[in-house]
């Protein structure tokens, strides 16, 4: 019954956050509506755009915080919607490049086109500026706040941080998110926390149960209310003891929907580091050290350890065996792990299947995209059957496919991978412009996009 109310206040409190916009009037402002996402392309190169929100309370000022966003895919929508509602809630611009993605070749030019853009029609608070990013995007926005003092903190959805030669900015503040089944879970809950601390570097780190993906929305508000409340310590902002209790509150409320003693434990620590920078957390504390004694407890937490070390031994095997081990192997080694995702009852037995199986399936993704890049068709068509053995609802399996038949100067087949690639949901169609297998036919293809 508790479980089902605390959904519910989770359900209301996004629908709260939701409503909250939607009683205001929309202003025009430099071309930008406020209170709605616009579309923008930049006025030097209408090739390059970016998706913005304006808080109904933005008024030209230079009052309000800016989040600059990059998500992996160039998929801006994904990453600005995951944090509305809460940026009209919290008063926060927030800007999301639509040409970032990815192993992109011209970075430099997409950044500085982007931030220049930007700056000459939202006027923004020059000292309360933060990055977020998805996966690849959270690498470079690590990298951008890292080597910028301009920028006072940076989340990180899906990665960790890494470290980076002569960093430039040792004050910005982190919060990172990683799902139990995510393939960077090992590298994010060690080595990234091991070096903010470190670094010194303010930090919190929430987990969920989930894949390599976005959190579930209502986390979004973490990022404001980690904002916000390094902004209160520094003097920056007000409202401490709002703040403060919201993060209660929120926290609570996910915890009580968790029966799981382990998840609970990364909250309280994640609440702790939040709190810890203007609160008293004795209580927390109290709560953590209980946890700490129960035996459910340190068996997973045991449990955890040990399947973290036998990933980090297994991943090197597995890309020797790439090559080493035939088709036949890896379909037994494959459906082995799937097995035991479906019969395997321990919770955290069962994220170590899925983050083996997400290792794989980055590993072929990776490994075949160079080898179509080079020309080596043959372990190419290997991995790729691999891949497919892997994810065979990935529409980067039979993206990668189409370019091996087209390399192969089977234009029909490809054309047949290619259309389903695009059923299976593909829709990057920018990312064609990498693969030169593409250039012959890529008339051709976008009249099948048409």
């Amino acid at each position: 019954m508790m479980k089902n109310k605390c959904l519910i206040i989770l359900f209301f409190a996004f629908l709260l956050f939701s409503c909250h916009r939607n009683k205001k009037v929309s202003h025009l402002y430099n071309g930008i509506y406020t209170g709605q996402i616009e579309h923008i392309k930049v006025l030097d190169d209408t090739t390059q755009s970016y998706l913005v929100y304006l808080p109904y309370s933005y008024k030209a000022k230079g009052k309000l915080p800016i989040i600059w966003a990059f998500d992996a895919h160039a998929n801006a929508d994904s990453i600005i919607n995951w944090l509305l509602p809460y940026a009209e809630y919290y008063n926060y611009i927030i800007v999301a490049s639509k040409n970032f993605r990815n192993n992109t070749q011209n970075l430099d030019y997409i950044l500085s086109t982007f931030f220049e853009d930007v700056k000459k029609k939202i006027v923004y608070n020059q000292q309360r500026q933060y990055t977020i990013g998805f996966s690849g995007g959270a690498r470079i926005a690590y990298y951008l706040a890292a080597m910028d003092q301009k920028f006072d903190g940076s989340a990180l959805l899906s990665a960790g941080i890494t470290p980076i030669q002569f960093m430039k900015n040792k004050d910005i503040n982190i919060i990172m998110f990683a799902g139990w089944k995510d393939f960077n879970l090992v590298e994010i809950r060690g080595k990234a926390v091991s070096l903010a601390k470190k670094l010194g570097l303010p930090y919190t780190v929430f987990y969920f149960n989930g894949s390599h993906n976005y959190p579930p929305h209502y986390y979004a508000e973490y990022v404001f209310l980690w904002f916000e409340a390094n902004a209160i310590k520094k003097g920056l902002a007000k409202q401490k003891r709002k703040i403060i209790a919201r993060i209660k509150e929120l926290t609570d409320s996910i915890i009580q929907v968790n029966n799981d003693l382990m998840m609970q434990y990364d909250l309280y620590i994640a609440e702790k580091n939040m709190l810890a920078l203007f609160s008293d957390t004795m209580k927390i504390v109290e709560e953590i050290k209980s946890l700490e004694k129960r035996e459910e407890f340190t068996q997973n937490a045991r449990l955890v350890v040990n399947f973290f070390n036998l990933e980090s031994m297994l991943r090197p095997q597995y890309y020797q065996a790439l090559f080493k081990r035939d088709t036949s192997w890896w379909a037994r080694e494959i459906n082995a792990y799937k097995k035991k995702i479906k019969e395997d009852t321990s919770l955290y037995r069962n994220f170590f299947y899925h983050r083996i199986l997400s290792y794989l399936s980055i590993m072929c993704y990776s490994v075949s995209s160079n080898l179509l890049s080079q020309g080596d068709l043959e372990k190419a068509d290997k991995v790729l059957t691999i891949y497919e053995m892997i994810e065979a609802d990935n529409p980067d399996v039979y993206l990668l496919r189409s370019c091996y038949w087209l390399n192969r100067t089977e234009v029909a087949k490809g054309m047949e991978y290619f259309k389903k690639s695009l059923d299976l949901g593909f829709s990057e169609y920018d990312r064609l412009k990498q693969y030169k297998c593409f250039e012959k036919v890529y008339d051709s293809l976008l009249k099948v996009l048409n």
